[in-house]
């Protein structure tokens, strides 16, 4: 089986979450599963809110989907032996329907949202980690993929650098003036 099936899934939402899942941070070597619930310990709280917001917007509209599809087959069961009445069903799928495209199109705004923390946050987490700055992208990739080896397997054979900052001015602080 080719590599390209496992990014597919049975619906539209599924996609739209596999995405982003795949997609956020790769340019970085990280792995936005993986990765994200270490950014969104330093992320800012604005931007947390933000994504914590479109998530609830994305499990809101779920639930209205859902919920509509369940009352579509009540009413479908309710109202079989009434022959035009069964059109009732109707309603409720609609709104099952259209609750699932919205669905899908705040998937893509939660993903877009997890993408860009972890694009503008991860040098927070580089210095929470204590792990130096990377130079440019390409020593950043080759970090990561240490990195991600780390947090994610545990591997007590990968070795990183730390970057500590300066013990002896933070304890101290400026000199005083008298």
């Amino acid at each position: 089986m080719h590599a390209e099936y496992d990014n597919i899934m049975p619906t539209r939402l599924g996609n739209a979450l596999r995405k982003y899942e795949r997609q956020a941070g790769s340019q970085y070597g990280l792995d936005a599963v993986s990765v994200i619930q270490h950014v969104s310990f330093v992320a800012p709280t604005e931007r947390l809110a933000y994504v914590g917001d479109q998530r609830q917007l994305l499990d809101l509209s779920v639930r209205m989907s859902a919920t509509s599809i369940i009352a579509t087959l009540i009413a479908i069961t309710a109202l079989w032996r009434h022959g035009p009445w069964m059109l009732l069903a109707l309603v409720p799928y609609g709104v099952a329907y259209l609750s699932y495209r919205g669905a899908v199109v705040v998937a893509h705004e939660y993903g877009a949202a997890v993408a860009a923390m972890i694009d503008l946050d991860r040098f927070a987490l580089y210095d929470s980690l204590r792990l130096p700055r990377p130079k440019d992208t390409a020593a950043e990739r080759r970090m990561n993929a240490k990195l991600m080896k780390l947090l994610t397997n545990g591997d007590s054979d990968i070795v990183m650098h730390y970057a500590h900052p300066d013990v002896k001015a933070s304890v101290d602080g400026p000199p005083m003036s008298s």
